[in-house]
């Protein structure tokens, strides 16, 4: 019954409904397997690139403390006592908190603002290791140093220490100077850029610990493995997916490497603009093409398949007995054979 109601022009334009059809599968499909890729490469390539500029300029802004620990380092085989305090309180501001000039037998001979002058600090890390070579040392609390601040016992403060032998004309040792930068100062800056990056950062200690983490987490919740040495694609404790990269080293220059790591994540749907907009370019360019077709199908039966209709219905007439003048189409060369050939039929009929 379907084949007998099926004319030669609905059999056409199902077929051309059924191309188009298979075509923006076929389309959709792709564009949508290219883009899931490029998305994927783009987020590889952003969270790789943001994590480096990220971890550079952290690393850039302990250099120039470490440059200016090393300048006033530099000047004291030429300058006394009394012109170091000043150099050591201009040397103090948002990152370093005190700055200070040892004796080898540990006693603070110098500091910013006179802060702890007159005290031995000689079992102190900075000092042993700053009479020996140049020193940084990881993120730690000092409990007098954080009271002469101003810090509570609730919020106090930690330190990271920078440090270096001072020695005279001869090479001979004179003593140390020393740097406590505040903590506070790094989670401020790795805040900051995480947000001018539109990504999350994580600072990781040279012992694996996750230290800083900018998005608010309990980064004890994030000492996992996995996430210390995350890269590429992870599935974070919270059961989400996130592209990161970790950065092995965040200091630059001369300065002693603190061991750190720099981590950075972006979420998997950091770029689905992306995909909504080649999916707005794929279905105009699918809309445009499928009128374009119709169009031209629609030209194509006007041209090449109606007047295989009226030979048919001249066919028709022509067996039932009616003297009709056998329609004559030119159209194509079999239009115009079965044409001459009804022309012949009713000829045969008339006579």
């Amino acid at each position: 019954m379907l084949l007998q109601s099926l004319t030669l022009t609905r059999a056409f334009f199902s077929f051309i409904a059924v191309g188009i059809a298979l075509f923006a599968m076929l389309m959709t499909w792709l564009v949508l397997d290219r883009t899931r890729t490029y998305e994927v490469d783009a987020l590889e390539t952003a969270v790789g690139v943001r994590t480096r500029a990220a971890a550079h300029d952290f690393g850039r802004a302990l250099g120039a403390d470490w440059l200016s620990l090393d300048h006033i380092g530099e000047r004291m085989t030429t300058t006394g006592l009394e012109n170091l305090r000043p150099m050591l309180d201009a040397a103090t501001g948002d990152r370093v908190s005190w700055a200070g000039f040892t004796g080898l037998d540990g006693t603070v001979l110098a500091a910013s603002n006179g802060m702890r002058e007159g005290a031995n600090v000689g079992a102190q890390p900075w000092f042993q290791r700053g009479l020996e070579s140049d020193f940084a040392g990881d993120v730690h609390g000092a409990v007098l140093l954080s009271e002469l601040l101003g810090a509570t016992e609730a919020e106090p403060i930690r330190f990271i220490d920078l440090a270096r032998p001072v020695t005279d004309h001869n090479g001979d040792p004179l003593g140390v100077i020393g740097f406590r930068i505040g903590f506070a100062w790094a989670k401020r800056f790795l805040r900051e850029s995480a947000d001018a990056l539109e990504m999350e950062l994580y600072l990781i200690s040279g012992d694996g610990e996750i230290i800083i983490a900018t998005d608010g987490t309990d980064a004890e919740r994030l000492n996992l493995p996995s996430m210390r040495a995350a890269t590429g694609a992870k599935t974070w404790p919270d059961g989400k997916q996130y592209y990161t990269a970790t950065i092995p080293q965040v200091v630059s220059g001369e300065m002693p490497s603190l061991g750190w790591r720099m981590m950075g994540r972006i979420g998997t749907g950091a770029v689905t603009g992306g995909r909504t907009v080649v999916a707005g370019i794929v279905s105009t360019g699918l809309a445009v093409g499928t009128g374009l077709v119709l169009l031209l199908a629609v030209t194509f039966s006007k041209l090449f398949l109606v007047p295989f209709r009226m030979l048919a219905q001249t066919a028709e007439d022509i067996a039932d007995g009616a003297e009709v003048y056998p329609y004559e189409s030119r159209c194509t060369a079999e239009a115009r054979r079965l044409s001459a050939a009804l022309m012949r039929l009713q000829s045969r009929f008339e006579k």
